[in-house]
C-alpha cells in the first residue's frame, strides 16, 4: 500500500458538513442528530449552513444512511474510495477517520447478520427472552464477533495510548459509537500535534486492514470461537489470500500471538 499522502488539501464546508453528520451520526446510534449538533462538530457558529447545502438535516442525515445501505460484499470499495479520498485532506483527522471509516462498517457488519446475533451482541438483550434454538445461534455467532470487536479496539487504543483500563471499559460497551467516544476522548488528552500525526498515519493502515478484515466474510465463521489465537491469525488470512500484502495480518514469532498488533 503507498503510504499515505500529504495531507494539503481542505475541506470544502460542504465536506465538513458530512463528516460532522457522519460523526453525529454515529454518536447518537438510534437518534437523528440535530442541525445544531451538526454545525457545532462541523466548526460552524450557524446550524443554518446545514440547510444551505443540504436543504435540510434531514437530507444529511440521509446521505449517512446512503452511505451504509448496500450490500456488504459491495461494501468494501465503496468504503475504500472514501478512504482514498480523505486520507489526504489536511482536515480530516485522526477521529475523523474513525467516524469516517470505522463507524460505517460496523453499521454495516451488524446489519448482515442474523437477528439473534444482532439481539445477543449489539444489544445485549436479556438471555431468558431468547429460545434455546435462539440461544445457540446468537452465541455461535457472538464470540468470534466479541473477539473481532476487542482486537479493533485494542489495537486502536494501543496507537493512541490509552491505558489498559479505559481498553478494558471501551471493550464493555454494548455498541461502537461509545467506544469510539471515549477513545477520542481519552486520546485528545495524552496526544500532543506530533503525536497525533504519528498516531494517525498508524491508525491509517490499520483501519485499513480492519475494513478489509471486516468485510471479507470472516464473521460468517461461527467456528472461530472454538480454535485458538494462531488458527485464528491463519484463517484471517485465508480469508484475505487475494488481498495486497499490507492487508495480511502476521503472527509476532517473539512474543507470541498478539491479536491486537497488525504489521
Amino acid at each position: 500500500m503507498s503510504p499515505p499522502a500529504r495531507r494539503d488539501a481542505q475541506l470544502t464546508t460542504e465536506e465538513k458538513i458530512l463528516v460532522a453528520t457522519e460523526k453525529a451520526f454515529a454518536l447518537s446510534e438510534l437518534d437523528t442528530p440535530s442541525a445544531t449538533d451538526i454545525a457545532r462538530l462541523a466548526g460552524q457558529a450557524n446550524s443554518a449552513v446545514v440547510n444551505y447545502y443540504f436543504k435540510t438535516r434531514d437530507n444529511a442525515v440521509q446521505e449517512a444512511r446512503n452511505f451504509r445501505n448496500i450490500a456488504i460484499n459491495q461494501f468494501r470499495g465503496r468504503l475504500i474510495a472514501r478512504y482514498e479520498r480523505i486520507r489526504g485532506l489536511e482536515e480530516a483527522g485522526l477521529f475523523d477517520l474513525l467516524f469516517l471509516l470505522l463507524a460505517p462498517t460496523v453499521a454495516v457488519v451488524k446489519l448482515s447478520l442474523p437477528e439473534s446475533y444482532h439481539a445477543r451482541f449489539v444489544q445485549r438483550l436479556n438471555s431468558y427472552n431468547l429460545t434455546g434454538y435462539e440461544k445457540a445461534v446468537s452465541e455461535e455467532w457472538a464470540a468470534p464477533a466479541q473477539r473481532v470487536m476487542e482486537t479493533l479496539v485494542k489495537a486502536l487504543s494501543n496507537e493512541l495510548g490509552v491505558d489498559g483500563a479505559m481498553t478494558s471499559m471501551l471493550i464493555a460497551q454494548p455498541a461502537i459509537a461509545p467506544g469510539l467516544a471515549g477513545i477520542e476522548e481519552q486520546a485528545m488528552k495524552v496526544c500532543d500535534y506530533e503525536g497525533h500525526a504519528k498516531a494517525l498515519a498508524n491508525v491509517d493502515e490499520l483501519l485499513v486492514k480492519f475494513v478489509s478484515f471486516v468485510t471479507s466474510g470472516i464473521l460468517k465463521k461461527p467456528c472461530l470461537s472454538a480454535i485458538g489465537e494462531a488458527e485464528m491469525l491463519e484463517i484471517m488470512n485465508d480469508e484475505l489470500g487475494t488481498a495486497p500484502p499490507d492487508f495480511r495480518f502476521h503472527i509476532k514469532e517473539s512474543s507470541g500471538v498478539n491479536l491486537g498488533e497488525f504489521i
